[in-house]
């Protein structure tokens, strides 16, 4: 039983423990699938906790704190709250909910309040999916959002960004601009706009396998509350699903109108995420 960072011949395993949680694992799963294992790729640094020389569970740690593994493995936690240390250089803790709580917990009672105090802890985060044509029609004006329309989409972006997550996504420099710019690449951008301006967006922010997982709708504040929103998603859903036959998404349990909205279009309960915001 022990703790060490993982590499490169490591991602079979982290595959296959992804596998057993394949909708909260996303995050993971979807960065591996990419940049695989090695940190100077990842951006990150991932441990593994072995026990009988078996992958048991496994931190992400970068920008974002991602655990994954059993959520009643509380020795892999406590592991992993000690290695991660007192200094906190993550924006914040996110992945399958009992493991996300444990680690934040275990976290400020090592190491107080630098880990102890949050900007936000999103405790309940059902996480649904959508392995069939959605159940209403789609906008036809949604589409894939091409590289030469990039400033229009990122304003849309930005806007999604401040009400979802606090804050400008444009005070982190470029780095966000890039992030929008590498979803319109990677053909994961789906909007529709009128002269320029972006009134509605939707991305595949991570994905693996035949499992492609919505984030960031966004439809412009104005028009709101006259019943545009569920066929832009339905459109983009379809379009989606060319590439990705499963799509998944995830919700604050809050936002009831947006859970309704989701269940209307066929989406179905899967499991449930949790996310510490610093």
């Amino acid at each position: 039983m022990g703790l060490r960072s993982l590499g490169a011949a490591d991602v079979p395993v982290l595959q296959y423990l992804c596998d057993q949680q394949p909708y909260e694992t996303m995050f993971i799963a979807s960065r591996v699938a990419q940049f695989g294992a090695d940190p100077r790729m990842l951006g990150a640094t991932l441990f593994g906790f072995e026990r009988n020389g078996s992958l048991a569970a496994a931190l992400h740690h970068g920008t974002n704190l991602v655990p994954i593994g059993d959520p009643n493995d509380d020795e892999a936690i406590v592991a992993f709250a000690a290695q991660v240390g007192p200094r906190r250089g993550t924006k914040a803790i996110l992945g399958p909910q009992q493991l996300v709580l444990k680690l934040h917990r275990a976290l400020s009672r090592l190491w107080g309040d630098s880990w102890a105090v949050t900007r936000q802890v999103r405790e309940h985060q059902p996480v649904m999916a959508l392995g069939e044509p959605p159940h209403l029609p789609g906008d036809r004006r949604v589409r894939i959002v091409n590289e030469a329309e990039l400033e229009g989409y990122y304003r849309a972006a930005v806007s999604m960004y401040k009400e979802e997550v606090g804050g400008d996504a444009a005070d982190s420099g470029d780095a966000y601009k890039m992030y929008v710019r590498s979803l319109l690449a990677f053909r994961r951008a789906f909007g529709a706009e009128h002269q320029g301006e972006f009134w509605f967006k939707a991305d595949i922010g991570a994905c693996a396998g035949p499992i492609g997982q919505i984030q960031g709708v966004w439809l412009r504040p104005d028009l709101r509350s006259r019943g545009m929103a569920e066929p832009a998603l339905a459109q983009a859903v379809t379009l989606m699903r060319t590439t990705w036959p499963i799509i998944s998404l995830y919700v604050n349990d809050y936002n009831t109108p947006a859970i309704r909205a989701y269940q209307r279009l066929g989406f179905q309960p899967v499991g449930e995420l949790a996310t510490v915001l610093y």
